[in-house]
């Protein structure tokens, strides 16, 4: 099944940078999800993470990361992922909003490969959702921090319910995704 490309938005409160686009494909796995993020952005406007040792790293919101989260859609619980350019990620598990479980490393981290396009960068992640049944549909957010040269902070997402960037609330998480069938994949 081919997927039309998804559209992250600026937060109405982010800064306007004329010429960055942010678009995503998702598509569900046996063991997870598949998500590949084109990020175009003139080339003098971003700062990027410097590269470093991949692996797991706390607080990579506060510079340019892509995220996603990701939960079942009968149920409170929910995943948060990080996904720096630095090649450092983050899982975080959640019981309820903003209320979290643990902040360990992933038993089974995220298959991250970054690459440089003439427009921007592109990243394929591939996550596993060990404890998420593939039976269940999923509800999925995309989002996204981008930091200008300037250190300024720019929120992006498929859609923005509050007047403030709040990429808990599920009312932003509007891709929902049915349950893995094999015979559906591209």
């Amino acid at each position: 099944m081919i997927q039309r490309p998804l559209s992250l938005l600026p937060h109405p409160a982010s800064p306007l940078w004329p010429g960055v686009t942010l678009e995503a494909h998702v598509q569900r796995t046996g063991h997870g999800l598949s998500i590949r993020y084109s990020l175009a952005a003139p080339p003098h406007l971003l700062q990027l993470p410097a590269p470093a040792l991949p692996g797991f790293a706390d607080q990579l919101w506060q510079h340019t990361c892509l995220e996603a989260f990701v939960a079942p859609a009968d149920n409170p619980t929910y995943r948060e992922f990080n996904f720096s350019p630095s090649g450092q990620y983050a899982e975080y598990h959640f019981r309820d909003e903003r209320a979290r479980v643990d902040a360990s490393p992933s038993p089974s981290a995220p298959r991250l490969q970054w690459s440089s396009t003439t427009k921007g960068i592109e990243l394929l992640a591939e996550v596993a959702l060990s404890g998420i049944p593939h039976t269940q549909d999923l509800l999925v957010g995309l989002t996204a921090v981008l930091e200008d040269r300037e250190g300024q902070l720019s929120h992006w997402a498929l859609h923005h319910p509050k007047d403030h960037p709040d990429f808990h609330d599920r009312r932003g998480w509007t891709l929902r995704l049915p349950p893995y069938h094999p015979s559906h994949s591209c």
